[in-house]
C-alpha cells in the first residue's frame, strides 16, 4: 500500500512540474489561503486559547461579577474582593490586581512606571518564584504593614543596572518609602498577558496612592482564582455568589477559564467578536483562493479529458484515476500548506512589529508566537483543503465517457451552467479588489499628505515635556505653584527662547465638549459645534508662533474675567460665520451653566494630525487648573541637545515629580503620521493578494471556457475568422467581467469612502486621479490574464477540428 502511495506521488510531481506556470499560480492559490488562516488562527491562538504561563494553567480562571439585570461584567471593588474571601466557601485560592501608573524615584531620578497592585497572595496563586529576595505574602498585605515592592526583571536591569544587592534598598512611589523585597523571574510580565507590569505593590497600598478613603468601593481589580482540581467552574461560581446573599445590590459571580492573553472576561468578549471578525474574512479570503485553484483545475481537466478516456480505455479504473488525481491535489495542497505556513510566521511577525511597542511609560507584552496547537490547525486545513481541490478533477474523471472522448467529439454540449458560478466568483472578486485597491490608494495617499503636509507653526525648535501631578497629590495652589516654578527655571536654561504651558499636546485633539452659542447671533441655541477645549498659559500662543487675529490676549490680567477666552479661526467662522465674534459669549453643553466671552482670535494650528483645522477655544492656566499639563519650549537653535537639562531641571523641581513624556515636536508629529503607516500597509497587501487572486481567478474562468469552447474556436477560422478575431471573442468576454467588476466596485468605493470620512478623522475623498489609477491597474492585470488564454483560442487548427467530426 505505501508503494502504491509512493507512486502515486512520484508520478503527481512529475506531472505538476510538467506544467511549472499553472503548478506555481495554483501552489500560490493554496499559500495565501493557508497562510491567512493560518495567521488568524496564530492571532486568536495568542489571544484567547494558550494556556498562561503559569503551574497548572487549566486550573485558573477569570472571575468577575455581573448583575442579575444586566448582562454586562464588571470588575470588584477591593472591599468586595476581601468580603468574599472573608465569608465565602472559596474553592481554592483567589487574587486580585489592578494596574496603577505611579511615580518610581530611584538614584536617576522619578519616572513614571506602570505598577500592579496586588492581594498577598498574587505570587503563590500563580506558582510564581522570586528571580532574588522574596516575594511579599498576605501578611505584608495588611494595614500597619511595612511597604514592600517586586520590581520587574526589566527595570531591575534597566532602571537598577542589575544590581543583585537591590534588596532592602529604599526606593519613592509618588512620594513615599517604600523597600524592595525582591525581583521577579525573566519573562514575568503579570497575570495579564497584555501590558507589562514594573513593579507589584500590596493592594493594601490602592487608598494611599488613590489619595481617596472610598478607593476600596471603587469597582477596579480584576480577580483570578486557581480552582481545586475536583471544583467544577459552575460550583465554585455558586459558592463565591454566596457570600451576596446578604448584600443590598446582590449579584452573580462569573467564571470563566484564564488563557490567552488573562484579559478580564468583559475584554475577552470583545476580542471573541474581533476573532470572529478575522475569521470571517480569512474564510472568505480563503474561500476564494480554493474557488481560483478550481477553475484552475477545471481549465487544466477540460484539457485532460482525452488523457483520463485513454487511461479508462486500457483498463484502469476510476478508482485509480481519482486516487492519482487526489495524489496531484496533495502534493499541491502540501506545497501551498509549507508556503502559508512561512507566510503566517513572516505576517504575524510583521504585524506585532508594526503594532506600537506601547503608549508614553505604559509597555504591551504581545506575544502571539506559534505554537504545537497553530501547527496542528495548519495540518487540519492541509487536509481539508486536499479534500476541496481534489473534489473537482475527480468529479470530472467520474463523468469521463470513453465512448465519446474517443470519437474525439466531447466538446459537444457545453456544461454552461458550470460556468455561471466561477463568472459570478470572478466578477465580486474583481469588484472587491476594486474596492481594496481604492481603499489602499486612499488610505495612502492621506498618509503621505499628511507626511508632506507643512504645519502652520514652526515646530523645529520645539520641545514638549509632560507633566502629572496627581503623581504627588498636590492642591490646586501647591500646583500651580510647582508649574510656576518648573516654567521659571526652565526659561533660564541657556539656549530656551521660551516656556509655556498646555493641557494638550499641540496637534494632538483636545477635550472635545459640545459649544452652543448664546442668543444675540452665532448658529443660535438649536445648533451645538464640537469644539476642542483647550488650556493654556498666557505665553503659549508666542511660543508655539500663533498669531492673534482680532483682539487681545489671555494674560494674567484677565483674572477679573475668568471666562474670557480666545477662538480660533475655525471656530469663529463656523459658529459666528460673517461677523465678528469679540464680545459673543457661548455655552458648554445644552445645560451649561458657565458662559464664555470671546476677546480674541488666534490663526489655526493644522499638522499631520489632521488635514483640516477643528474649532478650538483657549481657557488661561491657572484661572482653569488641572494637575495634567505639558510643558512647551522654544529652543534658539536644535531642542534635542536641551534634553538632558531639562530632565535635571525638572528634577530639581520635586525629586518625586516623573515626566510622562519628553520628546522633540518633530518627534511627535513623525508618530502621529506612523499611525496611519500601518493601516495603509495592511490594506496594500490585502489589496495586492486580491488582485493577484482576481487576476489567477479570471484567468482560470476564461481558460476553462476556451477549452470546453475549443471545437467552436476551431471552426470559427474554417469559416473565415481571422486569429485576431478569435482572440477579440475571449478578450471581450474576459473585457464584459472587467467592466462588470470595476462598476460595481468603484460604487462601493466611493460610497464606503464617504461613510468612513465621517468616522476617520483627515481621511482624504476618492479623487479621479485615484479612481483611474486603479481601474488602469485593475485593467493591466485582467489583460495579462486574459492573453494566455485568448493567444490558446486563436492557435486552434481547424482542420485538426474538422477532422475530428
Amino acid at each position: 500500500m505505501l508503494n502504491l502511495i509512493a507512486g502515486d506521488l512520484r508520478l503527481a510531481v512529475r506531472t505538476l512540474a510538467a506544467r511549472p506556470g499553472w503548478t506555481g499560480a495554483a501552489i500560490i492559490c493554496l499559500g495565501i489561503a493557508t497562510g491567512a488562516n493560518t495567521a488568524a488562527f496564530t492571532l486568536v491562538n495568542g489571544l484567547l486559547l494558550r494556556p498562561l504561563p503559569f503551574e497548572q494553567p487549566e486550573q485558573l480562571v477569570m472571575v468577575a461579577l455581573r448583575d442579575p439585570q444586566q448582562a454586562l461584567t464588571r470588575p470588584f471593588a477591593l472591599d468586595e474582593y476581601r468580603r468574599v474571601v472573608r465569608e465565602a466557601d472559596v474553592p481554592g485560592m483567589l487574587l486580585a490586581r489592578t494596574f496603577f501608573p505611579l511615580s518610581l524615584a530611584a538614584g536617576d531620578g522619578a519616572r513614571m512606571a506602570q505598577a500592579e497592585l496586588v492581594s498577598g497572595n498574587y505570587f503563590d496563586t500563580l506558582g510564581v518564584k522570586p528571580f532574588l529576595g522574596t516575594f511579599f505574602d498576605e501578611s505584608d498585605d495588611r494595614q500597619g504593614s511595612a511597604l514592600l515592592a517586586v520590581l520587574s526583571h526589566t527595570v531591575w536591569r534597566l532602571r537598577f543596572g542589575a544590581d543583585p544587592g537591590i534588596v532592602a534598598q529604599t526606593v519613592r512611589v509618588n512620594g513615599r518609602a517604600v523597600t524592595i523585597a525582591g525581583v521577579a523571574p525573566p519573562g514575568f510580565v503579570g497575570a495579564t498577558q497584555l501590558v507589562t507590569a514594573d513593579l507589584w505593590l500590596p493592594a493594601i497600598m490602592y487608598s494611599q496612592l488613590a489619595d481617596s478613603p472610598r478607593a476600596a468601593e471603587v469597582p477596579m481589580f480584576g480577580v483570578m482564582a486557581r480552582l481545586e482540581p475536583q471544583v467544577t467552574r459552575d460550583e465554585a461560581a455558586a459558592r463565591l455568589t454566596s457570600a451576596f446573599a446578604d448584600s443590598p445590590h446582590p449579584v452573580a459571580v462569573v467564571i470563566a477559564p484564564a488563557s490567552g492573553f488573562g484579559v478580564p472576561i468583559a475584554v475577552a468578549g470583545s476580542l471573541l467578536n474581533l476573532s470572529a471578525l478575522l475569521y470571517v474574512v480569512m474564510g472568505l479570503l480563503t474561500a476564494v483562493a480554493c474557488a481560483n485553484v478550481a477553475a484552475l483545475v477545471l481549465a487544466r481537466g477540460a484539457g485532460r479529458s482525452g488523457e483520463i478516456a485513454i487511461r479508462l480505455g486500457l483498463g484502469a479504473s476510476r478508482t485509480r484515476i481519482a486516487r492519482q488525481l487526489l495524489a496531484e491535489s496533495a502534493v499541491l495542497a502540501l506545497a501551498g500548506c509549507l508556503a502559508g505556513i512561512f507566510a503566517a510566521l513572516w505576517l504575524t511577525r510583521a504585524l506585532v512589529a508594526a503594532l506600537p511597542t506601547g503608549f508614553q511609560y505604559v509597555s504591551y507584552a504581545i506575544n502571539v508566537e506559534p505554537d504545537l496547537r497553530v501547527f496542528t490547525y495548519s495540518a487540519l486545513a492541509t487536509l481539508a483543503t486536499v479534500l476541496l481541490c481534489g473534489i473537482a478533477p475527480i468529479r470530472l474523471a467520474a463523468r469521463v465517457d470513453v465512448l465519446e472522448m474517443m470519437k474525439q467529439s466531447s466538446a459537444r454540449g457545453r456544461p454552461r451552467e458550470s460556468l455561471r458560478a466561477l463568472h459570478t466568483l470572478v466578477v465580486a472578486q474583481l469588484a472587491v479588489s476594486t474596492m481594496l485597491l481604492v481603499a489602499a490608494a486612499t488610505v495612502g495617499r492621506s498618509y503621505f499628505e499628511t507626511r508632506a503636509t507643512r504645519t502652520t507653526i514652526d515646530t523645529e525648535g520645539l520641545l514638549v515635556a509632560a507633566l502629572d501631578l496627581e503623581q504627588l497629590r498636590l492642591d490646586r495652589a501647591s500646583g500651580s505653584q510647582l508649574y510656576q516654578n518648573a516654567m521659571e527655571r526652565l526659561s533660564a536654561i541657556p539656549g530656551v527662547a521660551a516656556v509655556a504651558l498646555t493641557r494638550d499636546v499641540p496637534f494632538r485633539p483636545g477635550r472635545s465638549v459640545t459649544v452652543i452659542a448664546d442668543a444675540g447671533g452665532g448658529v443660535g441655541s438649536s445648533d451645538a459645534v464640537l469644539s476642542d477645549a483647550m488650556l493654556v498659559s498666557s505665553g503659549y500662543f508666542q511660543t508655539v508662533g500663533l498669531t492673534l487675529r482680532q483682539g487681545r490676549a489671555l494674560d494674567r490680567d484677565t483674572s477679573s474675567q475668568p471666562l474670557a477666552t480666545l477662538v480660533n479661526e475655525a471656530m469663529a467662522k463656523r459658529v459666528w460665520p460673517g461677523v465678528s465674534p469679540l464680545g459673543r459669549t457661548f455655552k458648554v453643553g445644552a445645560e451649561g451653566q458657565r458662559h464664555f466671552e470671546v476677546i480674541g482670535v488666534v490663526s489655526d494650528m493644522t499638522g499631520t494630525a489632521e488635514l483640516s483645522p477643528r474649532p478650538a477655544f483657549y481657557q488661561l492656566f491657572p484661572h482653569e487648573y488641572s494637575a495634567r499639563m505639558t510643558i512647551v519650549i522654544r529652543a534658539h537653535g536644535e531642542p534635542q541637545p536641551l534634553v538632558p537639562e531639562v530632565q535635571r531641571t525638572i528634577r530639581a523641581v520635586d525629586p518625586d515629580l516623573a515626566i510622562v513624556d519628553l520628546r522633540t515636536m518633530e518627534d511627535l508629529l513623525r508618530q502621529l503620521s506612523q499611525q496611519r503607516r500601518a493601516p495603509a500597509l495592511a490594506l496594500t497587501v490585502v489589496a495586492i493578494l486580491a488582485l493577484f487572486l482576481s487576476g489567477v481567478g479570471l484567468y482560470g474562468v476564461i481558460a476553462y471556457g476556451v477549452r470546453l469552447r475549443g471545437r467552436e474556436l476551431g471552426v470559427r477560422p474554417a469559416l473565415g475568422a481571422t486569429p485576431g478575431d478569435v482572440r477579440r471573442l475571449v478578450l471581450r468576454q474576459g473585457a464584459g467581467f472587467l467592466a462588470a467588476g470595476l462598476v460595481i466596485g468603484v460604487a462601493a468605493s466611493v460610497t464606503m469612502t464617504q461613510l468612513a470620512r465621517s468616522r476617520w478623522l483627515g481621511l482624504g475623498a476618492v479623487d479621479p486621479v485615484t479612481l483611474a489609477i486603479v481601474c488602469g491597474v485593475l485593467m493591466a492585470v485582467g489583460c495579462s490574464a486574459l492573453y494566455l488564454p485568448a493567444r490558446w483560442a486563436s492557435s486552434v487548427e481547424p482542420a485538426q477540428t474538422l477532422r475530428s467530426d
